[in-house]
């Protein structure tokens, strides 16, 4: 085999020394260990190894390898089967031969070894391994072999066992043996077990070896050798400035250049075909990054608001924090978990990376971080958020907050144009356009929410000056108007719904719903409650007390906010059971009406006295 380790990457002198302990002319009695944490590539850099052995060699002898996962391995009897498997194709198939000859000769003088996990009456190591006592084949017997056993962590047997059993392999010096591990697992939650197993390892393994992540290796096995398609196409053209970004990320696992393959070509699929250009692939490459970060994540079990270093970087640099992604993030995050996401979002998003003309400037100004830092840059993108400021309307709740969380922080730093004093004026006249163009719906309403840096607000960027006493100053407007501005909203549809002679019709269509709404049961909320039992009437019994159920559900879970407007209308709730009981009282009800309405009081009570 050529001598050149090139192809392993950080890990040529292993892969050298490894080449050496199999096939040098020196044979030490021992094992050899390959170690390093999960999904670091050690199985791809021993099977590669042979592999190059395979095409360079220069005798039939030098491919006696076998490979052999210990997963879930339970007892010396499973490990040889998985043994006998695995030699299967080299002894052409004569697994009943094998049976009653390998390891014989080896195994003679380990009769006495004490495997701490077998009873005194089964030391006999020739019973265990599934052998007859006798052979006449003793040509057959295990010499000369190179035997890889991978994942000894996650054996369910002791692993000083797995050690004991591979000790009479390697002292005849005819056999090599390599152990695959992630030695930090072995025996972590065993203090007695760990200490069998170094005192074991201290007779049995030689050599330790640490296996580094190898990434551009990967890389070239996952994407170069495979058939390309327009992904990966394209990440073969950008590949060194792809690299460089997730380099910087957590890349010990390098199982997750398989997991981004197939979500990456998910969402590279999804995007425009007109950012598909060498004008874009910068923005492109940095979402691309950010769903690879993302997946780290949860395969690590990370936190969902970890930071990216330039993030980082600013926070500690400013003082305040700039999260741009957090859309993208949740976004992504659902293409994770469930294998969907919105491609709409995605797109809508993008744009604000791509720097379309179309895009509002305060989704561009929060991206300034990504930009060359040239004053005519900034004068831009200031100059067109001035503009915007005047000329256009967010289209939701939390762009509107966004754009007074940047315009502060603009009056915060000295901008030329924001610094007027009375800016939290032009703010609160800002607010009050918009609360005037906002046609309520069944979207979540962010002022009703006491976090304004919670996701609900959709999906709403972080805001950097979230702590100062102007923001919170704007937000509390924020959410006064907007209530008064909703409440306008619902007595209107309801004024004329009544004028329609529509009431029952939109009761019935309010709860029929099966999803939590805060404005379809603020409508409800705000019809009088003889009004609203009057028109209950008309539907059955049965259909009244689901009705009713859903409506307390509702109100029950939105009202655990304090904030929260439903906290205010306890007393519709209280009104409904007071109007219950006097048609109880009544001796003109019927009976059978007394009882239903007693199960209604019994279903309001608990929630809502």
């Amino acid at each position: 085999m050529t001598k050149n380790y090139e192809w392993a990457g950080p890990n040529a002198n292993v892969a050298e020394v490894l080449n050496k302990y199999c096939y040098g002319s020196s044979k030490p009695p021992f094992a050899l260990m390959l170690d390093g944490p999960w999904g670091c590539g050690k199985t791809w850099l021993v099977k590669r190894l042979f592999d190059k052995k395979r095409t360079d060699r220069e005798s039939d002898s030098e491919l006696n390898m076998i490979y052999v996962s210990l997963y879930g391995m339970q007892n010396a009897e499973e490990i040889t089967q998985a043994i006998y498997v695995a030699m299967h194709p080299i002894l052409g198939g004569k697994i009943g031969e094998l049976g009653k000859t390998v390891f014989k000769g080896l195994l003679k003088s380990t009769l006495k070894i004490d495997l701490y996990h077998l009873d005194d009456n089964k030391t006999d190591l020739s019973v265990i391994l599934g052998m007859s006592g006798e052979t006449k084949n003793k040509d057959k017997i295990f010499k000369k072999r190179i035997l890889v056993l991978d994942d000894v962590e996650r054996a369910k047997m002791p692993v000083s066992d797995i050690l004991a059993l591979v000790q009479p392999l390697v002292e005849s010096h005819e056999n090599r043996v390599i152990l695959v591990a992630n030695e930090k697992e072995i025996a972590i939650d065993d203090n007695e077990e760990r200490k069998r197993y170094e005192r074991t390892k201290e007779k049995t393994v030689y050599l330790t070896l640490q296996v580094q992540p190898d990434i551009e290796s990967t890389w070239k096995d996952v994407i170069e050798s495979e058939d390309k398609d327009d992904f990966k196409k394209f990440l073969l053209k950008n590949k060194e400035t792809f690299i460089k970004k997730i380099k910087n990320q957590y890349t010990d696992n390098l199982r997750i250049l398989n997991f981004f393959i197939t979500f990456g070509d998910e969402l590279f699929q999804s995007i425009t075909e007109k950012y598909k250009c060498e004008e874009y692939n910068e923005s492109i490459l940095s979402i691309l990054s950010i769903l690879y970060f993302r997946i780290t994540c949860h395969i690590h079990r990370s936190s969902n608001h970890q930071d990216t270093n330039i993030e980082k970087e600013n926070q500690e640099s400013t003082g305040h924090y700039v999260n741009p992604y957090q859309p993208l993030y949740n976004s992504i995050d659902d293409l994770i978990k469930t294998g969907f996401f919105n491609k709409t979002n995605i797109n809508e998003y993008i744009c604000t990376f791509f720097n379309e003309k179309e895009t509002p400037s305060w989704k561009k100004i929060l991206f300034y971080l990504h930009k060359k830092t040239t004053s005519e840059y900034y004068e831009d993108i200031v100059n067109s958020f001035e503009q915007d400021f005047k000329n256009k309307t967010p289209s939701n709740d939390g762009e509107v907050l966004h754009v007074c969380d940047i315009y502060i922080m603009l009056n915060r730093i000295g901008v030329s144009g924001f610094t007027q004093k009375n800016y939290i004026d032009l703010l609160k006249e800002y607010v009050n356009k918009y609360f005037k163009s906002r046609t309520f719906n069944e979207n979540n309403l962010a002022f009703l929410e006491k976090d304004y840096n919670s996701p609900s607000l959709n999906n709403a960027l972080a805001f950097s000056e979230r702590e100062t006493p102007s923001f919170k100053e704007i937000f509390a407007f924020f959410q006064k108007v907007g209530t008064e501005s909703m409440m306008e909203s619902i007595n209107l549809k309801i004024k004329e719904a009544e004028k329609l002679d529509k009431i029952t019709d939109l009761i019935e269509t309010i709860l029929s719903k099966n999803k939590n709404n805060i404005f379809d049961t603020l409508i409800l909320l705000t019809i009088k409650p003889n009004v609203f039992l009057r028109n209950l009437t008309s539907f059955s019994g049965e259909k009244q007390i689901d009705f009713l159920r859903t409506l307390a559900d509702h109100s029950a879970l939105m009202a655990e906010n304090p904030s929260n407007l439903l906290a205010s209308k306890n007393g519709w709730f209280n009104e409904v059971i007071k109007c219950l009981k006097q048609e109880i009282e009544d001796e003109s009800t019927h009976p059978l009406r007394k009882e239903l309405l007693c199960l209604q009081i019994k279903l309001l009570t608990p929630l809502h006295t």
